[in-house]
């Protein structure tokens, strides 16, 4: 009786169209240690049910995790890397499209979300950055290779343990394609450097503020309303 009924729910709510698969350029970083580097990744549906379904294309990481515990038993969270200017400006939520995203939107809203003080010398990083990874432990080996400055951000409870290999993608800076679904942009060869020397935790002088001992910010926030 129960599946009846939520049959009939799905039949009530509005269809979601299929996204097309886009090739995209991302970044790994390998639990094996090798360096972080990008790699070509075609995307795949997010699936109704999954922490990432606001997005409804992802980056297809099968292969990486081979299992399908590994894919299924998969996270993400959001780093909004930022020059000044653009981090004292309130957050404004972008438009929905159609009717069908706002089914995801409390799943949008739920995602851990770190804002980074981005160092002038990086400021080519700038953008919303989403990162997947894999908590599937009794399939994958730990990755103990995901820079502190994501992994261990202070003064939040986003303190993960990652499995397998992570993926960083980027996002368009209007987010969304007219059709509804993810807009991404490729991983530039800068911020993988960056994934491993910066942002760093603090400097004694920040060159680009003037601020002595300029730490970076992070915060976790509830937002508003390989194909090599």
């Amino acid at each position: 009786m129960f599946s009846s009924i939520s049959s009939f729910v799905k039949e009530l709510l509005p269809q979601i169209p299929e996204a097309p698969r886009v090739t995209i350029t991302a970044a790994r970083i390998a639990a094996d240690g090798t360096p972080p580097h990008l790699v070509r990744l075609s995307t795949r549906s997010a699936g109704d049910d999954a922490t990432d379904s606001f997005l409804f294309r992802i980056p297809d990481v099968r292969k990486y995790w081979v299992t399908e515990d590994g894919s299924q038993f998969r996270d993400i969270h959001r780093l909004e890397l930022q020059e000044l200017h653009t981090f004292l400006q309130p957050y404004n939520l972008l438009p929905l499209f159609h009717p069908w995203q706002g089914i995801h939107l409390r799943q949008r809203c739920r995602v851990p979300t770190q804002r980074i003080l981005l160092q002038e010398r990086h400021a080519s990083c700038a953008g919303v950055y989403y990162l997947f990874w894999s908590f599937a432990m009794d399939d994958l080996p730990r990755n103990k290779h995901v820079p502190k400055w994501i992994s261990d951000a202070p003064n939040t409870e986003m303190t993960h343990s990652y499995y397998g290999d992570v993926f960083i993608v980027k996002i368009a800076p209007h987010e969304y394609e007219p059709e509804g679904w993810a807009a991404y942009e490729d991983v530039s060869p800068t911020f993988v450097e960056a994934l491993v020397k910066s942002p760093s935790y603090g400097e004694e002088d920040c060159s680009f503020c003037g601020k002595s001992k300029l730490l970076r910010f992070m915060e976790r926030k509830k937002l508003p309303i390989e194909e090599e």
